[in-house]
């Protein structure tokens, strides 16, 4: 009952659904070349590139504020929530002409900060990230750039001036409820089925876990154990 589709969120100040702030997915923006993200000590965490739901759960790891950093060649090419890619720059996104300004505005080490920006334009440099290997997957590379060889999930982070927007833990939807059998019928603590009692999708527990199969997962999940439960209910209940 504790897992969730686990998504990467931002909130962009004014945005409202039914009164309450309204959050944006961070999806492809952290597939592309020229951004990474850090915690509160200024250092990367995890592949910005995986699967939301993994980054989700490496987002509960973390200990205070998680950081995208970006620098204006990347506002000047690509997506941001809220963020022009012309125009002067949202009051609500942090801003530096310099690293160092960067990190003083955020509240992390400017010393680390540098750094990590540093190892990270040396791995683009290198085409590879040694540190979590970004952008190797076919599902990391499909959210890059293409137009960038050899890695499309790589790219520098050396154009002034630079930016910052904070990272929150969200969730898309649940995927905690009872345990099922390949029929879609729900299982009692013994492990038997519960005559009559079915669950699909999103309502029951995911098959995969706290795991991420791929993009359209929980829809063929759904349609397909629904279809099962329905077989299985029209054969066995009276």
């Amino acid at each position: 009952m504790g897992e969730g589709w686990w998504m990467p969120m931002l909130a962009v100040p004014g945005e409202r659904l039914l009164g309450e702030q309204f959050y944006r997915s961070l999806i492809r923006e952290r597939g592309l070349p020229r951004q990474i993200m850090v915690n509160a000590t200024g250092r990367r965490f995890a592949d910005e590139a995986q699967p939301y739901n993994e980054i989700g759960k490496a987002l509960h790891r973390q200990d205070g504020p998680v950081y995208l950093i970006f620098d204006e060649a990347y506002r000047a090419r690509y997506p941001m929530p809220g963020v022009p890619r012309d125009g002067p720059v949202p009051g609500w996104v942090a801003t530096g002409g310099s690293l160092a300004a960067l990190a003083g505005a955020i509240g992390v080490p400017a010393e680390a900060l540098a750094d990590t920006v540093r190892r990270w334009n040396g791995a683009c440099a290198d085409g590879a990230d040694r540190d979590f290997g970004r952008g190797e997957g076919a599902y990391e590379r499909f959210c890059g750039d293409p137009a960038i060889r050899p890695n499309p999930g790589l790219g520098p982070i050396d154009e002034a001036p630079y930016y910052a927007v904070e990272v929150l833990a969200g969730t898309i939807g649940t995927k905690g409820g009872p345990v099922t059998d390949a029929d879609g019928a729900v299982l009692d603590l013994a492990g038997a089925p519960v005559p009559g009692l079915y669950a699909a999708g999103n309502a029951a527990a995911f098959w995969t876990a706290d795991g991420y199969p791929g993009p359209g997962a929980t829809l063929a999940v759904g349609m397909t154990m629904g279809y099962r439960a329905g077989l299985h209910a029209a054969r066995t209940v009276r």
